[in-house]
């Protein structure tokens, strides 16, 4: 249990995944839900879930029981009791998961479930999710429309493109050409379902589910209502594999390094809009050390005018304090706003200026722009300027800002829209890099995500309108050895990105704790948590900005990961694990020597939280033959192995 606080930030945020196997096939099993299921090491399907969803698209914890498990080794079967219950909402259903591999090259699953609403409620959607893995895109389908629909087969390919509204509609079964020879079929009951390209979220998947999003919502659920549904996964091949390249990476932790530099290290900055009442000399000097490169503040019209006015007079304040530029996110109702705020701005030490609506579709239309460039002219004023969305890609890719007269492109990420575990916020981060890549070829402009955040900072799609701006609980992983790792993982995938805006830098969410997040760990014994190891990370980063990125593949990115950089005279590599358990990894393809070893884990973590200043502890666990090194990570730990 402490190791665990150390690792995630509170005890109970490390679920462990249950792995069975069944003839060539394997699967996780973790309350109530299946995840990687698995053919001879190829993901087939990444999750299958029950959601309920309120009126908000707040997601409703579901409590589990298992009541019974059997398995042999051409199978098993899994049934178990839940209750789905937050405020007003009480759903308890029962599930069932059972697998069968019928021979060495046939598969089946079947996940089912069957519930009553014992109080009156209303939803957006109740039923079982599915998630293909985003490596899926450009694979053939066969989509065959529920009767009610006609019941005809479609025809098309997942999209390569982030699709920006649902690629396939109205279907109770899909027929997915995985590779020759092998095919996934999937057949739904009990409602209609469709398709989202969850990409658009920054999750690393496509998600089928029911109802249809065209339905009006929020819907009324009476006590005593029943939902019933079903989806068998039927998986067959043709294929002959006596040592499949999958079973291979899933048993093995490597990292590939490629021997050309690419691109360069993003600007990294910090959010600025709560807790600025807690900027006193402490956060002054760690913000003076950190020097992140930027502080954002928003500031919206359809919030009370005074406070958003003090806000900014107290960013001014901080900005000259620290002689850290700060980034202005307008946030208006209409172009005829923009002069009273551009009359309140402190340009003196305003580096950007980004500009968006405050109400949907959140984008930045033409005479915004418009009106924009009009009063930075009239104030002789030369600030690049950004468009796009407070809210995440799925805006931007459904509204695209208007291109013409602004510098770059901007859109939040958070990698918990959907989910909350460790796992999705691992599986995640490799979208962020498609992300960037996307929204540059949708506006041949540079690429900004402003902010990046753990928990959502903001919910585009409430129903009540004031729900769209309650902060989100703050995530304990934040302060954890884990969100170090995130962090960096983040940076990693993000690099075609110009800047990074990360977090708060201050308050209940901010990297710089609150008296809340100090209290916290006091209670478990850490009286000098003064920073988190993820100011640690940052520092590290924001001193290498520019750098050249040497790119780098894991065989395993759920567990380890790396982040080469080349400076002239030489490299730095960061290997790093994210599970609770010792890792060995063997990093293949270097074309330099590793002279010292330094790392940042679970044994200096006191040393870590005490202060800024702190450096990485010396680390020898390493050995290199040639091109190929050899490492035993810690776990919730990485390496810094300098190279020439």
């Amino acid at each position: 249990m402490e190791k665990n606080l150390l690792y995630f930030g509170k005890s109970n945020l490390f679920q462990p995944l249950q792995t069975l196997s069944f003839g060539d096939f394997q699967v996780a099993i973790r309350e109530g839900e299946l995840l990687y299921f698995r053919y001879q090491g190829e993901e087939l399907i990444r999750r299958i879930y029950v959601a309920v969803r309120d009126q908000n698209w707040d997601t409703v914890p579901n409590y589990i029981s298992i009541t019974h498990l059997s398995k042999n080794d051409q199978g098993f079967s899994v049934s178990f009791s839940a209750v789905s219950q937050k405020n007003e909402i009480d759903f308890r259903w029962q599930g069932t998961i059972v697998g069968e591999s019928k021979t060495s090259h046939r598969g089946q699953l079947i996940f089912s479930m069957e519930g009553e609403a014992y109080s009156d409620f209303y939803k957006n959607r109740i039923g079982i999710c599915v998630l293909l893995p985003a490596s899926f895109a450009g694979k053939e389908v066969a989509c065959h429309k529920h009767p009610r629909f006609g019941g005809y087969i479609e025809k098309k390919r997942l999209p390569d493109n982030i699709a920006p509204y649902q690629p396939l509609l109205d279907f109770s079964q899909l027929e997915i050409e995985i590779a020759p020879l092998s095919k996934l079929l999937l057949t739904f009951e009990g409602d209609v379902f469709e398709m989202e390209d969850q990409r658009n979220w920054s999750d690393a998947s496509f998600k089928i589910y029911s109802t249809p999003l065209r339905y009006p919502f929020p819907v009324l659920v009476r006590q005593g209502e029943r939902i019933t549904q079903r989806v068998t996964i039927t998986f067959e091949t043709k294929r002959i594999s006596s040592n499949p390249l999958g079973t291979l990476q899933m048993n093995s932790h490597r990292i590939l390094v490629s021997s050309v530099a690419t691109n360069q290290l993003p600007n990294l900055g910090l959010n600025l809009n709560e807790g600025m009442n807690g900027f006193d000399e402490k956060a002054k000097q760690i913000l003076c050390v950190l020097k992140p490169s930027h502080l954002r503040v928003d500031v919206d019209t359809s919030l009370p005018f005074k406070a958003e006015e003090e806000k900014v007079y107290k960013a001014t304040a901080i900005s000259q304090a620290t002689n850290i530029p700060l980034w202005f996110a307008l946030v208006v109702t209409s172009p005829q706003e923009l002069e009273m705020l551009f009359n309140m701005l402190p340009w003196e030490v305003t580096q950007r200026v980004l500009i968006s609506r405050n109400r949907p579709p959140w984008d930045t239309p033409r005479d915004l722009v418009e009106e924009t460039r009009r009063l930075m002219k009239k104030k002789a004023l030369l600030r690049p300027l950004g468009g796009g969305t407070k809210g995440w890609f799925a805006e931007f890719n459904r509204q695209p800002p208007f291109l013409e007269g602004i510098d770059f492109v901007f859109f939040s990420v958070s990698p918990q829209v959907h989910a909350f575990d460790n796992e999705t916020l691992v599986e995640n981060l490799p979208t962020q890099e498609t992300l960037c890549r996307y929204a540059q070829q949708i506006s041949g402009l540079p690429v900004v995500l402003s902010p990046v955040t753990l928990s959502v900072h903001f919910n585009p799609n409430a129903t009540e309108w004031e729900k769209r701006y309650t902060p989100p609980v703050p995530d304990p992983r934040q302060w954890s050895l884990f969100g170090m790792l995130w962090t960096l993982g983040s940076v990693k995938y993000a690099s075609l990105a110009e800047a990074l805006t990360y977090y708060e830098a201050l308050g209940p969410r901010g990297v710089i704790p609150s008296p809340e997040t100090q209290e916290h760990w006091q209670k478990h014994g850490y009286k000098m948590f003064q920073v988190p190891p993820i100011i640690h990370i940052l520092k590290e980063l924001k001193s290498k900005e520019g750098t050249k990125i040497v790119p780098t593949k894991s065989t395993n990115p759920l567990v380890i990961d790396a982040l080469c950089l080349f400076e002239e005279p030489g490299y730095t590599l960061y290997v790093w694990n994210y599970s609770p358990h010792l890792q060995r990894v063997s990093v293949e393809g270097l074309t330099f020597r590793i002279e010292q070893g330094f790392t940042f884990d679970e044994e200096c973590f006191e040393k870590l939280i005490g202060s800024i200043e702190t450096n990485p502890r010396k680390w020898e666990h390493f050995t290199q033959k040639a091109t190929t090194l050899d490492l035993l990570l810690q776990p919730c730990s990485v390496v810094k192995l300098l190279g020439t």
